[in-house]
């Protein structure tokens, strides 16, 4: 049984009708963000995690730098909707298909792009590997 909320039923399969509000905003309501998408790398895939992303920079900036590396299976940039604007999080999730492109994106990692000095990792690894 589900329970009806404000008075609102959701709609199936509408992501807008399933997240809720966590504030308000000169009396606009400001919805939790959506859920992000899941990142799995598959086989003969390399999952990388590009943080320190100028806030200024687009998804299609960022497909375009790593484009020059090989081919890319997905590109998200993180954003946050803040007074009705979405900017970067600064962060992103890059799938580059092949280890010779994963290599060659992981090698600009401390790049100078954008004004900023990329940090590139392996997806779910801090800093020493792990």
């Amino acid at each position: 049984m589900s329970h009806n909320h404000g008075g609102k039923s959701k709609r199936q399969g509408d992501p807008e009708a399933a997240r809720k509000v966590i504030a308000f905003l000169e009396g606009k309501p400001i919805l939790e963000p959506p859920p992000a998408p899941e990142w799995v790398a598959r086989r003969g895939e390399v999952k990388l995690h590009v943080s320190n992303l100028s806030y200024d920079v687009a998804e299609q900036d960022v497909r375009e730098l790593f484009s020059r590396c090989g081919e890319i299976a997905e590109c998200h940039l993180f954003m946050d909707s803040l007074d009705g604007r979405r900017m970067s999080r600064g962060f992103a999730c890059v799938r580059m298909r092949g280890q010779e492109a994963g290599a060659a994106a992981l090698a600009m990692d401390g790049w100078s792009w954008a004004g900023r000095s990329l940090k590139i990792k392996l997806w779910g690894r801090d800093a020493s590997g792990k």
